[in-house]
């Protein structure tokens, strides 16, 4: 009986370790194209700050393949996060009257969740956009 619970156990954390490794092949595709739709025409396709859309910032659009080698090799999710949904105020941005990512996720969103639902689904987008963006970073 012992050697069958510790199969059985072993095969629950192999299943859990599959199913993270698939979810997080899935938040970075939805990152990737998140990206590619939101971020891409300032930040540039590979995140060099030269998208079509960087002479129309007043100053300019940053090179965020750096981010973590800015910040002594650690990738800065929580800042980064912050920026996106807002709480963190970026110059080339705008004023708070732009739209920031967090409400423009809430806006998109599907408006039949519950508040709690509907924050888990918009953290869930940003948190993908975030996972993308760190593949983009330089060694």
């Amino acid at each position: 009986m012992n050697a069958l619970m510790a199969a059985t156990a072993l095969f629950g954390i192999a299943a859990l370790s599959a199913s993270a490794t698939a979810l997080a092949e899935v938040d970075i595709e939805l990152g990737k194209k998140e990206y590619e739709m939101k971020c891409a025409v300032c930040h540039g396709p590979a995140g060099k700050g030269d998208g079509p859309f960087v002479s129309q910032l007043k100053a300019g659009s940053s090179d965020i393949t750096v981010l973590a080698k800015n910040n002594n090799g650690e990738f800065p999710t929580a800042r980064v996060l912050s920026v996106l949904d807002g709480r963190t105020e970026v110059q080339a941005h705008g004023p708070r009257e732009m739209p920031i990512w967090g409400s423009v996720y809430m806006s998109e969103g599907p408006h039949d969740q519950l508040p709690k639902e509907r924050e888990k689904y918009i953290d869930a987008r940003l948190r993908a956009v975030i996972a993308y963006v760190e593949t983009l970073q330089e060694e």
